[in-house]
């Protein structure tokens, strides 16, 4: 069983899908790369192009392209089928979660909201009695078609059926079927997989949160994109909340972590087969001298505008026209 990696990106993700599928080849992994488009220019498809094939999810409306996921295994299905976020980078081998899963297992790592778990799914999306499992984060999945032949396709169903919802990255509240697929995916885990089918990964091994990606994952060589999070080897890094490392919102600072590292090595290096310039990195990224100015100077006004305004007086909050007694 060959593994096919599938992944959803737009234009705004690029950045993050250049690093990801140039970190799938880094680490030794040969298998096809599917990109959903969902939003891609016809220059960065032309980029890719060698590396990628592109899908062209059908024209259904989708508050978030997460919904468009299984549109790729959909379209080209394979023995070994891995899905893949765009803000994610492999940094070892993955073998051994290939392994498991041509076992018959799904694979995945439980979710920062692990305890997550509604009743409502039962009825709004129609699955039979829910267990109380371990929720899983739907940014790395990996299962054996073979084993699992009706997943992909019930997981579309569903997704589509749900789609229009708005998720919490649209700024809705926390509601059931806020986390899109991913709700999707745990309610199906939850209810038509059977407990003993899942593999929730070593948490240790995953760095899979900003906090932990900043203070725990130490990167042991950039060339070969190894990393390790205290004594534990890191297959991958998944920067999984917002703002993203290339958002113009972080660019008072210079992210010096192993994500950030990692994706500047991923993606800017000649011995990468899709290389972008250094310049289409924004500067916060690029780590050169110039680049390192401007974000000391942008962090430098930062801190002078929040002294000054811990030295200006509080805002009256009373009204001008209140009554004023006197004695």
């Amino acid at each position: 069983m060959r593994a096919t990696f599938y992944t959803v990106a737009n234009s705004r993700y690029f950045i993050g899908l250049v690093g990801l599928v140039n970190s799938i080849r880094l680490t030794g992994h040969r298998g096809p790369i599917v990109v959903v488009d969902a939003g891609l220019t016809m220059a960065q498809r032309s980029r890719l192009s060698g590396e990628c094939q592109f899908v062209v999810p059908p024209n259904v409306p989708v508050s978030n392209p997460m919904y468009l996921k299984m549109a790729g295994p959909r379209a080209q299905p394979a023995d070994l089928t891995v899905i893949i976020d765009s803000d994610m980078l492999v940094t070892g081998s993955l073998d051994s979660v290939f392994e498991k899963a041509r076992l018959g297992m799904v694979c995945a790592y439980a979710d920062p909201e692990d305890r997550r778990w509604f009743p409502d799914w039962e009825l709004l999306l129609g699955v039979s009695t829910l267990r109380h499992q371990t929720y899983v984060n739907s940014g790395f999945v990996v299962f054996a078609t073979k084993s699992w032949p009706g997943l992909v396709d019930r997981w579309w169903d569903l997704c589509l059926q749900t789609a229009a919802r708005p998720t919490v990255f649209e700024g809705a509240p926390d509601s059931p079927l806020s986390q899109a697929d991913q709700d999707v995916l745990n309610a199906l885990l939850m209810s038509e997989i059977p407990a003993e089918a899942i593999c929730v990964l070593p948490e240790e091994e995953h760095g899979g949160t900003p906090p932990i990606i900043r203070n725990e994952v130490k990167v042991t060589s950039l060339q070969t994109m190894a990393c390790c999070r205290n004594t534990h080897q890191v297959p991958l890094l998944h920067w999984c909340f917002e703002p993203k490392p290339w958002d113009p919102r972080v660019k008072r600072e210079m992210h010096n972590h192993a994500y950030a590292r990692l994706l500047v090595r991923s993606t800017i290096w000649e011995d990468v087969p899709v290389r972008l310039h250094s310049s289409d990195l924004p500067y916060w990224l690029r780590g050169d001298l110039l680049s390192r100015a401007r974000v000391s100077f942008w962090r430098s006004v930062a801190w002078a505008v929040r002294r000054v305004r811990r030295r200006l007086p509080r805002r009256n909050t009373h009204s001008k026209y209140a009554p004023v007694h006197r004695e």
